[in-house]
C-alpha cells in the first residue's frame, strides 16, 4: 500500500492532490503503480518553483517540469543517486530537489529499469508508450516456442508475426513470467490496451486470440484463460466504387505493369496478396482462368480471367519478359511488394479526384458487388471470392444497387 505523502507542502501552501486523491475525488479507483504494475500514462505535474511533496519509503516520483523537462524525486539513497548520475543529461537541482532531465521515453524507460523494486508515481501529464513493466524482453525462449508451435500448427507468416508481437507486447507489460498472469493480469493488460492505448475491435480481438494460443498451446494453461470475453464484432458495409469510378482509376495508372495488377485485382477478385504472388504459369489463357494458390486459409481455387486484362498482360509480359514472379519486386527474386501496389492505388485515387477512401481490397468489393447486380449467382461469386461461409458473400446484398434501384422514393411522387 502506497504511503500517503505530506500534508502541507514545504512552503505552507495547499499540496497538489495526488494522481489517487484525484481518481477518487472523480469516483475512479486507480491500483496501486508498483514496478509490475499496469502502466498507465505518466503523470504530470508543472513545476512552480516550489518544493514538491515528500516522497515516502521506496516510491519513485515521475513529475513533468517546466518546457521539455522533466524531475524525479524519490527519498535519498546514495546508491538511487548514484544510478541517477549514469542518466544523460540528469542534473540535481538544489531549488526544487529533484533530480532534472529531458523529457523523452527513451529516458523514462532508463529510469524504470534502474528502480525495477520500487513503486512509482507517475502523473497522468507525461504520456509515454512506456511503463513501470515495459523492460522491452529480448526474444525469450518462451516466445521461441511459441513461434515453433505456430510453425508447427501451420499458421501463416503474417499470423506468425501479428501473433508474437501481440505476445511480446503483453509480456513487456507483465514484466514477469507468464505463469505468474493470471486472468485478472490478462484482463488488466486488455483493459489497458483498450483505454489507454485507444487500440481498435480488430487489434483488441487479436491480442485475445495471441494470448490464448500463448497460455493454451504454449504454457499448457488453458484455465489461466478462464473466461476472457472477444469484444461483439462491428459490422461495416465495405466501400464499392461504380464502374465509371473503377474505369478512372484504371485509366490513371500510368505503368503498364501496376496497371496490369489492377485490372487482374478487379476483373477477377483478387487480393493484394494473391495478386502480388501471381506466377505466369498461374494464367490460363485458353480456359481464361486464373489460378490462386494457397490464397486465404491456405486453399487454392480458380477464378475468371478477364479478356480485356489478358490483353493488358499480354502487352506487359511482352515489354518486361517477367521470371518466377508474374509482377516482380526491385530486388531480383522477390515479387512485388504489397506496399508499393496500395500506394499505385491511393496515387491513381487522387489523380481521378475521387473522394471515397479507397484501397487495393475496395476493387475486390466492387467486382462481388458489380457482379452480383448483374445477376451473377452468390454461390458463383463467393467460389471466386474464395469465401468459406455464404453468409460472408451475402453482405454485398447489402450494398447492391440490384434491388434498390427499382425503389422509387416518396419525395420523388410529391407533386409541387
Amino acid at each position: 500500500m502506497r504511503e500517503s505523502v505530506e500534508k502541507n507542502a514545504p512552503d505552507g501552501s495547499q499540496p497538489r492532490n495526488s494522481p489517487r486523491e484525484r481518481d477518487e475525488a472523480n469516483g475512479t479507483n486507480r491500483t496501486s503503480q508498483k514496478a509490475a504494475a499496469a502502466p498507465s500514462a505518466p503523470a504530470a505535474i508543472v513545476s512552480s518553483g516550489k518544493s514538491p511533496p515528500a516522497t515516502a519509503g521506496r516510491q519513485v516520483r515521475l513529475i513533468r517540469g517546466e518546457g521539455d523537462t522533466m524531475s524525479v524525486m524519490f527519498s535519498y539513497s546514495p546508491e538511487k543517486a548514484q544510478k541517477m548520475k549514469t542518466i544523460a543529461g540528469c542534473r540535481w537541482d538544489p531549488l526544487v530537489r529533484c533530480w532534472t532531465m529531458p523529457r523523452s521515453e527513451t529516458i523514462a524507460r532508463n529510469i524504470f529499469a534502474l528502480f525495477p523494486e520500487d513503486e512509482f508515481d507517475i502523473d497522468p501529464g507525461l504520456v509515454f508508450n512506456v511503463s513501470p513493466r515495459s523492460r522491452r524482453l529480448p526474444k525469450t525462449g518462451l516466445l521461441v516456442r511459441a513461434e515453433q508451435e505456430l510453425k508447427l500448427r501451420g499458421y501463416s507468416q503474417l499470423t506468425r508475426k501479428s501473433y508474437l508481437s501481440h505476445m511480446r507486447h503483453f509480456l513487456d507489460y507483465e514484466g514477469k513470467e507468464a505463469r505468474e498472469a493470471g486472468e485478472e493480469a490478462i484482463r488488466e493488460y486488455l483493459l489497458y490496451m483498450i483505454d489507454t492505448k485507444k487500440v481498435s475491435r480488430s487489434h483488441h480481438d487479436q491480442a485475445v486470440s495471441a494470448i490464448k494460443f500463448l497460455y493454451a498451446h504454449v504454457l499448457k494453461q488453458p484455465s489461466a484463460i478462464g473466461e476472457i470475453p472477444r469484444p461483439r464484432r462491428q459490422r461495416h458495409l465495405p466501400v464499392v466504387l461504380s464502374r465509371e469510378e473503377v474505369r478512372r482509376i484504371l485509366k490513371r495508372v500510368p505503368n503498364v505493369k501496376h496497371r496490369a495488377a489492377l485490372m487482374l485485382g478487379y476483373s477477377a477478385g483478387l487480393r493484394i496478396g494473391e495478386v502480388v504472388r501471381l506466377m505466369p504459369e498461374d494464367i490460363d489463357p485458353d480456359r481464361e482462368l486464373i489460378r490462386v494458390r494457397q490464397g486465404k486459409g491456405r486453399k487454392d481455387r480458380y477464378t475468371t480471367l478477364s479478356r480485356v486484362a489478358l490483353e493488358v498482360l499480354r502487352c506487359y509480359i511482352d515489354a518486361v519478359q517477367p521470371g518466377r514472379w508474374l509482377f516482380p519486386g526491385q530486388t531480383p527474386g522477390t515479387h512485388l511488394n504489397t506496399r508499393s501496389l496500395g500506394n499505385v492505388v491511393q496515387q491513381a485515387r487522387e489523380r481521378a479526384g475521387i473522394e471515397k477512401h479507397v484501397t487495393f481490397h475496395t476493387l475486390r468489393h466492387s467486382f462481388a458487388t458489380h457482379l452480383l447486380e448483374a445477376g451473377t449467382d452468390l454461390r458463383y461469386i463467393q467460389m471466386m471470392l474464395g469465401h468459406a461461409s455464404p453468409k460472408t458473400t451475402q453482405i454485398f446484398t447489402h450494398v447492391s444497387r440490384r434491388d434498390l434501384a427499382r425503389i422509387r422514393s416518396p419525395l420523388d411522387d410529391l407533386e409541387d
